[in-house]
């Protein structure tokens, strides 16, 4: 299947992509390991984790069933890196409409980051089928709401400071989905159960 219809479709279906930053290459593992096996079946690898391209190539062969890419990709450096590692797609904390361009013309999803309207037209005018608001905690679902006044077709992913207890008020308001990470992790719920239960949650509300 092509990369880019896949990774949309999966995207509409599933509005959530699990975030994996860790301080080494096993935890990654681990920490990735609980989230793909609790049903998510789109991963990020922070590229500020060590050996974050080694972990991202393991994990694809070993759970083909998901979409395992490249995160924090704020450069053209870290964007080749990540498409001859064979990402499945890549997210970025900024607009850099040249990494975009390159990725977009190598068929690999990309979602740039971006915290205006502006960025929201340069990005989609680059390429990108979708981008991230990031951090969208400092901007609230109120954005995503009045973005799609004059963007009614453009797919927010919200980013930073979402967690499982907030990421449902962001869907109400119209993202397209969410990344979450270390909330995953948090009051003491395992990570397993913590994937299992947020998916659910956000299948339901569908």
């Amino acid at each position: 299947m092509n990369m880019n219809k896949e990774f949309y479709e999966l995207l509409d279906n599933e509005r959530l992509i699990a975030i994996v930053r860790e301080t080494s290459a096993e935890k990654a593992e681990k920490f990735a390991a609980a989230v793909l096996e609790g049903g998510v079946r789109l991963l990020e690898i922070s590229m500020t984790t060590p050996e974050a391209l080694g972990v991202m190539r393991k994990l694809q062969g070993m759970y083909p069933n998901a979409l395992i890419g490249a995160g924090t990709v704020v450069d053209m450096e870290r964007a080749v890196l990540a498409a001859e590692a064979g990402a499945q797609f890549a997210v970025m904390p900024n607009l850099d409409e040249e990494v975009v361009r390159y990725l977009t013309a190598r068929g690999i999803p990309v979602l740039p980051g971006v915290a205006t309207v502006s960025e929201i037209v340069r990005a989609r005018a680059a390429g990108a089928k979708a981008v991230k608001l990031f951090p969208a905690s400092a901007y609230g679902v109120g954005f995503v709401r009045a973005v799609h006044s004059p963007l009614p077709d453009c797919k927010i992913i919200a980013v930073g400071g979402v967690n499982t207890e907030n990421a449902l008020s962001w869907l109400e308001a119209g993202a397209a989905g969410v990344g979450i990470g270390a909330s995953l992790a948090k009051d003491g719920e395992d990570i397993y159960a913590s994937a299992r239960r947020l998916k659910g949650l956000l299948q339901r509300s569908k």
